[in-house]
């Protein structure tokens, strides 16, 4: 294990050692996880776990900084040929995984052990939690969907009340035992009065600090920002518009009459969604609420079959904040209609309570330990070699 030293203070104190656990669907995860890394990395050694495309965002993001970003196996969501979410076929897919789960947590829980780990952080992710709670470490999660086991739904519609119900068992399945709970949302509905099983924290969405910093502009170009399958009715809806978009998450590059397509390029789609009119978007939580928080106005579609997202549109529908439809109502037209009311959208954006940062950095300091003195230099090496040891010793 390798020990941290915080500098710059009268006293040395050990750095806390913190692993974080991210799903590997959707890159909201990854986004909330990057901002978790910001926040941390100058006071706590970090580890990461994650799959699928956050796994491969994050090890690009942390190429050149101190944490290490690690594989993990993690459940995938299966989609049919017209995009629409596949609940028997998820399922089919996820069986290996889920036959696997015990196996594979008693493992981790070696590694929280061997490496002396602190505390443990879950995005959506199973196996790292429940490692946590073998190695009988704090767990926190910080994640969007579990909204659906805390807010109080009853004021959706009742056919997405019922499917909201419907999906509810299996985001209580995700964890076993939590310490803590931060909800991260664009959307701040009331706590039901049942979620009280340990605490429950509603934030924000968790910004980079380039959001924080930025000073928004209103050009021109609207942005989107869409999955690499997205429905081909909206991408001809956006062309058929004839507006100036600037689209990212498509495998496509170059420029195709007023769309011009990119790849996701951290800094460079935070400069153009500062600069632009509004965003379009499948209807994730996270990217919504950067929107938001940047007073940019929201035209989303929630992906076919996924209830999380029709309950985002919902409220963002509901929040005169921007408008939310689903991919059959998309054409020129659709769009030329939400950008004559882009005034009006902009009037209702109350970005004030959208940055979740400080609610999420307060809960992790709280559930972590005291920071602990070091007496003295012999004991400091003595740890030191002891976890090298252990170390070389494998799991």
């Amino acid at each position: 294990m390798t020990h941290w030293l915080r500098k710059g203070t009268s006293k040395h104190y050990a750095m806390a050692t913190i692993f974080l656990g991210v799903s590997g669907e959707g890159r909201g995860h990854a986004a909330r996880a990057q901002v978790l890394v910001d926040l941390l990395k100058e006071e706590h050694r970090l580890v990461i776990y994650a799959y699928g495309a956050a796994l491969d965002l994050l090890k690009s993001e942390q190429r050149h900084r101190d944490v290490e970003v690690r594989p993990i196996p993690g459940m995938r969501f299966a989609y049919n040929q017209r995009g629409q979410l596949a609940p028997l076929r998820t399922l089919a897919g996820a069986l290996p995984f889920l036959t696997q789960m015990s196996g594979r947590a008693v493992e981790l829980a070696r590694t929280l052990e061997r490496e002396h780990a602190d505390l443990v952080i879950s995005d959506f992710e199973p196996l790292l939690g429940r490692a946590g709670n073998l190695a009988g470490l704090p767990v926190v999660a910080i994640d969007h969907q579990q909204f659906l086991r805390h807010y109080d739904l009853s004021q959706l519609p009742g056919p997405l009340q019922k499917k909201a119900a419907h999906l509810t068992p299996f985001v209580s399945a995700y964890y076993k035992k939590l310490t803590a709970s931060v909800i991260s949302a664009f959307f701040f509905p009331q706590l039901k009065i049942t979620s009280r099983q340990h605490p429950i924290v509603q934030a924000g969405v968790l910004l980079r600090s380039e959001l924080i910093g930025a000073d928004p502009q209103v050009g021109d170009h609207l942005v989107a920002y869409l999955r690499r399958d997205a429905p081909p009715d909206v991408l001809r809806a956006l062309s058929a518009s004839q507006l100036p978009i600037r689209v990212y998450g498509t495998q496509r590059t170059g420029q195709f009459g007023q769309l011009s397509f990119h790849a996701i390029e951290r800094r460079r789609f935070v400069d153009d969604l500062c600069t632009s009119r509004a965003l379009i978007s499948s209807a994730g939580n996270q990217v919504i609420g950067e929107a938001l928080f940047l007073r940019k106005p929201v035209l989303c579609y929630p992906e076919p079959g996924n209830i999380e997202q029709a309950i985002n549109g919902h409220f963002l529908q509901a929040s005169a904040q921007g408008c939310s439809a689903p991919v059959e109502c998309w054409n020129a037209k659709f769009i030329r209609d939400f950008v004559e009311k882009l005034p009006t959208f902009v009037d209702a954006i109350r970005p004030e309570r959208l940055n979740g940062n400080r609610i999420a950095l307060g809960t992790i300091r709280q559930h972590l330990s005291h920071p602990i003195p070091i007496a003295t230099t012999n004991a400091w090496r003595a740890s030191t070699a002891r976890a090298a040891e252990l170390g070389s010793s494998g799991s």
